[in-house]
């Protein structure tokens, strides 16, 4: 006898139908010249800039790119997209594209029907089931950013002031070195000790830094992040005396409170991490996000529990600090402790 669907499991007037095998039909959904409809609403200007707001520009940035891929791939335009055609681009583009990929392509794509006021053809219960089948077919956690850790500061640091060729060949001048080199220097121990998100880091001014009698700072975040986005929840985090000294190094006379403290993009600060690790010698994969990896790892070493690790890191749940700390725990365990000995 034929299993019955279970009650959860679309009906097919919506774009996907669930046989009595509980497979997966693809039809074209019933809901495309509905969707066009309501495209072709009135949308206030005003309306059009809050929502465009409510994203940091480096998301709307990547949202875009992924909006553009989806569009030439399927030839029309995204609001036109049925659940079909989001399923089928997301098996679609080959096995190289990792799970983290498509939920971020999804998350786009109903971005999109979100400024326009339309149920997302993302958001489908068939679509979120088609990316969980892809899941399951290729397992495994993804990969971290490459931690910054004491170490591999350390290693940067050692070579950061000295000259490189650029991309015409041309090797830095002894000047030029030291003072790109600084600011390698700084951005890293900053990126590390704050445990910052690139947007954070390319929105600091110098007024953001408070040195203490003792040394160390103070920076303060109060730009809107991706675990506070109403920007309601200031938060101040520490500078070691080395990141302070550090800092110290990159001030002039000609700089003022409201300059930007690095004055590079979110694009940048990647880029700058990535080309100090690789002058050092660390072919690993090194990103504006290993700062937040590396004193996850460190502080995990260092018996921070996940309450500690979420409140440093401004997370909005534990399971992230978690997943970061994972292989830091695992040097940690009774194996170890006891097979080491």
């Amino acid at each position: 006898m034929p299993r019955r669907p279970y009650p959860q499991d679309p009906p097919p007037q919506t774009g996907f139908v669930m046989n009595t095998d509980l497979e997966l039909a693809l039809v074209p959904a019933s809901s495309q010249q509905e969707n066009q409809d309501l495209a072709r609403q009135d949308v206030s200007e005003a309306t059009r800039e809050a929502l465009l707001s409510a994203r940091a520009p480096e998301t709307r940035r990547i949202y875009a790119m992924h909006v553009s891929a989806f569009e030439a791939w399927t030839g029309e335009e995204v609001l036109r997209a049925t659940p079909v055609d989001v399923a089928n681009y997301m098996a679609g583009p080959g096995a190289e594209r990792s799970h983290s990929w498509r939920l971020q392509a999804s998350a786009a794509i109903t971005g999109a029907f979100e400024e326009a006021g339309l149920a997302s053809a993302a958001a489908h219960a068939g679509v979120r089931r088609t990316l969980k089948g892809l899941r399951r077919q290729k397992p495994g956690a993804p990969r971290q950013a490459a931690p910054l850790t004491e170490a591999v500061i350390a290693a940067i640091e050692a070579t950061a002031t000295k000259p490189r060729r650029g991309r015409g060949g041309r090797l830095e001048s002894e000047s030029q070195a030291r003072s790109r080199g600084e600011l390698d220097i700084a951005l890293v121990r900053v990126m590390r000790d704050a445990l910052l998100r690139r947007s954070e880091a390319e929105a600091l001014t110098w007024q953001d830094v408070r040195v203490e009698p003792d040394g160390s700072g103070r920076l303060h975040l109060g730009m809107p992040t991706k675990a506070d986005q109403e920007g309601q929840k200031p938060h101040t985090a520490y500078l070691t005396r080395a990141t302070v000294a550090a800092l110290a190094r990159l001030w002039t006379p000609y700089h003022t409170q409201d300059m930007p403290l690095f004055g590079l993009c979110g694009r940048q600060i990647s880029q700058r991490i990535r080309a100090a690790a690789r002058a050092a010698g660390l072919m690993d994969k090194y990103s504006g996000h290993s700062g937040r990896t590396g004193a996850a790892h460190s502080l995990a070493e260092r018996g921070a529990s996940l309450v500690e690790l979420q409140q440093a890191g401004r997370w909005k749940s534990p399971s992230m600090p978690a997943a970061y700390a994972r292989s830091a725990r695992a040097g940690q365990n009774a194996v170890a402790r006891l097979l080491e000995k």
